[in-house]
Parts: C-alpha cells; sequence; structure tokens
C-alpha cells in the first residue's frame, strides 16, 4: 500500500514542480514530450511487470492466453464468449511464440502510450492528470479490467477524429474498439448530444435521460436482453442490487461537479475553451460541446450506476476526459482560488483512493503489489 501512497505525493510534487518551473523553462515541445515520457514511466512499470496475483482478473487473462495457445483460431472464437479482437492479439502473439509476460507488457505499453498521448495533446499539467489517473482509479482498472482498458485506450484515437470532425471515421474507430470491448460502441451516444445545437436543449435532453435511466432502468434492461438475446443472468444478479453502495452517490457528485464546473468556467471565459487547442471561434465553440458532450455522458452513466454496479465500467470512455480536464479548470481559476482548489482537490481524491485501497480493495486487488520475478510484497 506505502507504494500508492508514495507514487501519488511523488506526482503531487511533480505537478507543483511542472507548474512553477517546467512550463516556465521548457517551452520546447520535444522537452515537454520528454517530461510526459519520464511521468508516464512508473505507472508503465507497475501494469507491465505486476505479478499475476495484482488484479482480479489478470490470472483470468493468463489462464485465457494458456489455453489459446494449444487451440486452433477457429476453435478459439466457437468456444470462447469474449470479442473476438481480442482473441486474435492473444492468439497471434501466443502462436509467435510470445509468454503470458510479453502479452502484458504489450497490452500495457499500448495503453500507457495512447494514454499519454491524449495528456500531452489537452492537459496544462501532465503530473498532475498522471495523478488523477491514479487518484480516479484508472490505474487500478488498467491492472485489473486490461481488456476494456486497452479499448479505453484505443478510443482516444476516436476522440480525436471527433474533435477533428471526422464523424466516419469516429463511428468506424468504435466500431473497431467494439471488437476489444463491446463497450466501445456506447462512445457514439456523443454524436446526438453534440448535433443539439441549443445549449438549453442539450440540458434539458441529458436531464430527461438521467431520469429516464433512474426510472425505468430495469425496463430498458428487460427490453435490451429480449433484443439480443443475451445477458440475462443480470437480472437479479449482485450488479443489480446497489443500494446502499456510497461509490455510486460519489460518482454522481463527482460527475455533477464536473459538469457544472465545465459549464461555468466555459461561459466565464472570453473566448470559450482557451484551455485546449487554439482553433477559430467556430472551431472552439464545437471542441467545448465535445468536452460538455463527454462530461454530460459520465454524469448520465453515474445515475445508471445508481441501478446496475457495472454502469462505471461503461462510464470509463467518458470519464477519462476528468484526467485533463480538471487541471485544465484549475488552471483557469485566480491564483488564490487555484491554490485552494488545488489542495482540496488532491486531498480530497487522495483520502478517496486510499480508502478504497484499504476498504475495497476486493474492487481491483492491486494491494499488495508484487512483480512476477519477485515475492516481496510492496
Amino acid at each position: 500500500m506505502w507504494l500508492y501512497v508514495g507514487l501519488i505525493g511523488m506526482y503531487v510534487s511533480l505537478a507543483v514542480i511542472e507548474r512553477w518551473v517546467i512550463r516556465k523553462n521548457m517551452y520546447n515541445p520535444q522537452n515537454l514530450k520528454a517530461w510526459n515520457t519520464f511521468l508516464v514511466f512508473p505507472i508503465w512499470f507497475l501494469m507491465s511487470f505486476r505479478a499475476e496475483t495484482v488484479g482480479t482478473d489478470t490470472p483470468v487473462y493468463q489462464y485465457l492466453f494458456v489455453n489459446i495457445a494449444q487451440l486452433p483460431i477457429g476453435q478459439c472464437f466457437l468456444t470462447l464468449s469474449m470479442e473476438k479482437g481480442f482473441i486474435s492479439l492473444m492468439y497471434i502473439l501466443s502462436h509467435l511464440g510470445c509468454s503470458f509476460h510479453v502479452f502484458q507488457v504489450l497490452v500495457s505499453t499500448i495503453t500507457c502510450l495512447l494514454i499519454a498521448l491524449y495528456i500531452y495533446r489537452y492537459s496544462v499539467n501532465y503530473a498532475l492528470s498522471w495523478y488523477f489517473f491514479i487518484v480516479l482509479l484508472f490505474l487500478a482498472r488498467s491492472m485489473n479490467i486490461c481488456r476494456q482498458m486497452l479499448a479505453v485506450s484505443l478510443s482516444v484515437i476516436a476522440f480525436q477524429y471527433l474533435i477533428d470532425k471526422k464523424f466516419f471515421r469516429f463511428t468506424i474507430s468504435c466500431i473497431f474498439i467494439f471488437f476489444i470491448h463491446r463497450t466501445a460502441v456506447l462512445q457514439l451516444c456523443v454524436l446526438p448530444i453534440i448535433f443539439i445545437k441549443k445549449e438549453r436543449y442539450r440540458y434539458f435532453f441529458v436531464a430527461l435521460l438521467c431520469c429516464v435511466v433512474y426510472f425505468f432502468f430495469y425496463d430498458i434492461m428487460e427490453l435490451f436482453i429480449r433484443i439480443v438475446g443475451k445477458y440475462d443472468y443480470l437480472i437479479g444478479s449482485k450488479y443489480m442490487c446497489v443500494d446502499g453502495n456510497v461509490a455510486q452517490y460519489i460518482n454522481i457528485l463527482l460527475a455533477t461537479v464536473m459538469c457544472g464546473w465545465y459549464c461555468l468556467s466555459t461561459k466565464k471565459a472570453a473566448l470559450l475553451s482557451t484551455i485546449f487547442l487554439k482553433k477559430s471561434i467556430a472551431g472552439e465553440k464545437y471542441e467545448v460541446k465535445v468536452w460538455e458532450a463527454y462530461l454530460m455522458l459520465a454524469l448520465i452513466c453515474s445515475f445508471i450506476g445508481l441501478r446496475f454496479g457495472l454502469a462505471d465500467r461503461a462510464a470509463l470512455y467518458f470519464t477519462l476526459s476528468f484526467i485533463v480536464v480538471l487541471p485544465n479548470l484549475l488552471h483557469k481559476e485566480r491564483l488564490n482560488e487555484r491554490i485552494l482548489l488545488s489542495i482540496g482537490l488532491v486531498a480530497i481524491t487522495g483520502v478517496y483512493f486510499i480508502a478504497v485501497m484499504l476498504l475495497r480493495n476486493n474492487w481491483h486487488s492491486i494491494v499488495p503489489y508484487m512483480t512476477w520475478w519477485t515475492k516481496y510484497e510492496l
């Protein structure tokens, strides 16, 4: 556990150094890339070289990798319900003679590389973004549900297409990522929101959806199961009984704060979205709408979480935006407010992370941490 406490303490310190030293002296993009690479290295190391005991799903993936290595590809597709793209990746690597550890390093490398690119393009404080990556449990998920986190990292590519208004490529990318993890198709829900031109209509639409999913989720779920003919085992399962789960209310609070703060911040700005890429005013308005849509979908998913325990996993494609939006919003505040808000956010999220690791470690099982070549617990 002390490994993670030291890690978040390190990133907080580096965030302060970056804000007051690095950003004032390293204007060269190559230097900033090197700084971001330095920041991602510890996270990449933890993800890549974790033991099979770190992460509840890691031994499951190891078991599948070993089995797939012994089967022809056709039989793998017929007997395994996992997405065909992920099966194909396992099959290719296993039949090339790679071990599960090599597979784990490759998946971790792709995930870290794409998240690092996302942070480099959009964040104004890389170290603080990596801090939020840890405390908002993305690191824990990367060492646990690595298949979905691989899909989430690939969604960064789809997001860039959306920012560039390449809607066809965005759609194709979402479909491609679907073959890594089915939840990736949920990203297409962004399109109807950003196509609503009137701001008040968007807010009304999102508020209406939050109410609908809260009051009628079970009916919607049963209809969905009848249509697709699958997932009937979820009805009445533990995932449908989330009463009293404090984490779900925390998710709603966080998503609500993020949506409200972002909308108020963009309204106050003289030029919309000055914290993101510099474009024409029309381009900035569109980009603001995209970020806003992702935050709104994170809020909708948090309301679904009150009825369905796995909703937080589906929300990962949208909550990933938190790790860059939070540092950017803090950057826009005046100095005194920025310092107070930064201290408050770091303290609250740090305590939340430590509490989850100590009290709800069974969610991810990343404590204690071990590498695959040693039995020493960290």
